[in-house]
């Protein structure tokens, strides 16, 4: 399945209430701190996400990518938060729900989430046990926001001729997704 049917598949699966629920409890951590707009991204205003939502995709794409990918990522200056929003832009039936999912994942607070803090304050590792809590956890509407704000995240780390330096992915611009997964790799990833 490509990533965006994937990404697609998973925010279908957010039902109305269960996602209600999670943005009730993400704005209850919102009350004593209040949420702050984030700083503004360089470059055109965002289309689809908001400033903070831009600053978890970006966090949410460097966890996502792993060690080897951040270091590429870093080294190639990629804005992976710019990306996913240029594809949410295109996908509008999908932008604002996910924007409601991302903001449960920085805002999100303990007892439902293992922190106290936004996602994009905590260092690298707890962002990775936040992500592993998502993904393992016993609450389908918890595996099923991992997999929605995952999927925005490998789409903006690898969803563009950009970041071919980053993915090693042979294709160029205008190349469909569903080619490039069919694509045998010359050699493997390290």
């Amino acid at each position: 399945m490509s990533p965006e049917g994937e990404l697609r598949g998973a925010l279908l699966a957010l039902d109305r209430r269960g996602l209600l629920k999670a943005a009730g409890l993400a704005a209850a951590a919102l009350l004593p701190g209040g949420c702050g707009a984030g700083p503004a991204p360089p470059g055109p205003p965002l289309a689809a996400l908001t400033p903070r939502t831009w600053a978890v995709v970006d966090a949410l794409a460097r966890r996502v990518a792993g060690r080897a990918g951040r270091e590429r990522l870093r080294a190639a200056g990629i804005d992976t938060g710019r990306r996913a929003d240029e594809l949410l832009a295109r996908a509008p039936e999908l932008a604002a729900p996910l924007d409601q999912a991302l903001l449960v994942l920085e805002f999100g607070f303990f007892p439902w989430l293992g922190k106290l803090r936004p996602f994009t304050a905590l260092s690298g590792p707890a962002q990775d046990r936040i992500l592993q809590e998502l993904a393992g956890s016993r609450w389908a509407l918890k595996r099923t926001l991992f997999r929605a704000v995952r999927s925005v995240g490998l789409l903006g780390c690898y969803g563009s001729a950009l970041h071919q330096p980053v993915s090693r992915h042979p294709g160029v611009a205008g190349v469909a997704i569903e080619e490039a997964m069919t694509y045998p790799a010359a050699r493997p990833l390290p």
